[in-house]
């Protein structure tokens, strides 16, 4: 050797463990709060997409003398005049409507279809399978049918 001194400049071997170690404690710590997410975004928008139906079911109301729609609420997705009649051409005739271009979609169930609630105006004691939501014909409430377990949106918080 020449006297010069030669410095290394990589990292040691337990460095990059630390570094690894340390890694891998936050991926522990993060990754489960990600998880969560996506339920929780799914509720939010099955919560926000639930008034937004039951909103425009008053609107509906409103416009027609408190009639409400029929138990499939195609009414919803159409024009109507003042009785409730439905066509899916836009006229004079027909003043009222569209409310929606399609009914939203309920993400905990992945489903738009309305399916009946109990007919006393109560609320529903159990998940429907095969439907998005819960509608009461008579009455024009309606419910996001929840099939997890256990529901994330109860009945009766809605």
């Amino acid at each position: 050797m020449n006297g010069k001194i030669v410095r290394s400049t990589g990292f040691s071997l337990l460095e990059v463990l630390i570094v690894v170690l340390v890694i891998g404690i936050l991926a522990v710590a993060i990754i489960p709060q990600l998880s969560n997410t996506k339920s929780e975004a799914q509720v939010a928008t099955a919560r926000f997409n639930l008034r937004t139906i039951r909103s425009q079911i008053e609107l509906y109301k409103l416009q027609h003398e408190g009639r409400v729609p029929s138990a499939d609420l195609h009414e919803l997705t159409g024009y109507t005049n003042s009785t409730g009649a439905y066509t899916t051409e836009a006229g004079p005739s027909f003043p009222y409507g569209p409310y929606f271009i399609s009914l939203p979609m309920n993400p905990l169930a992945r489903s738009r279809a309305i399916g009946p609630a109990p007919a006393d105006g109560g609320m529903p004691a159990a998940a429907v399978s095969g439907f998005g939501w819960l509608y009461d014909a008579t009455t024009g409430k309606i419910w996001c049918n929840d099939l997890s377990n256990p529901p994330q949106v109860p009945f009766s918080q809605q």
